[in-house]
């Protein structure tokens, strides 16, 4: 996925969080920023898995309903209004760890190349590395680099 595609589904997704909020609004719906037994919150940034084990990465938690069926999340994608299984979802971003996320212009070490390369880009949870600009998740390098 290139970079202009990357912040396109963002700005996409900012869309379809006002769009939610206007639902909520519309229809009266009690929209939680947590619940109990959920270790989620409103805000974080998750991966969404759906039952085929297919992954979308960069969704927001808009907030939470009482559970049906286990789906209580409402995510900031097309179907905002349909709320999602807590056990789909996986957290993207945590405070201890973006402490060894990289930034533009450090070096990783790409596993699959099994090379140093330079971060040219970041977007959306993906690393543009290498003089190609290859996009890789946060898992396919090393950072901080060995010594």
């Amino acid at each position: 996925m290139k970079a202009t595609e990357l912040n396109n589904r963002n700005e996409k997704n900012a869309g379809n969080a006002k769009d939610f909020n206007n639902w909520a609004k519309q229809k009266n719906v009690e929209v939680l920023n947590s619940l109990p037994g959920v270790d989620l919150k409103a805000g974080q940034k998750v991966t969404y898995t759906n039952d085929y084990g297919v992954k979308f990465e960069g969704y927001t938690i808009l907030g939470f309903c009482t559970p049906d069926n286990g789906r209580c999340v409402y995510l900031d994608k097309d179907s905002y209004w349909f709320p999602v299984d807590p056990k789909n979802l996986t957290i993207e971003c945590e405070n201890n760890k973006q402490a060894q996320t990289p930034s533009i212009g450090q070096y990783v070490f790409d596993i699959y190349y099994n090379c140093k390369k330079q971060v040219k880009g970041i977007a959306n949870g993906l690393f543009y590395i290498g003089s190609d600009h290859e996009p890789v998740h946060r898992h396919e390098f090393i950072f901080p680099l060995p010594r």
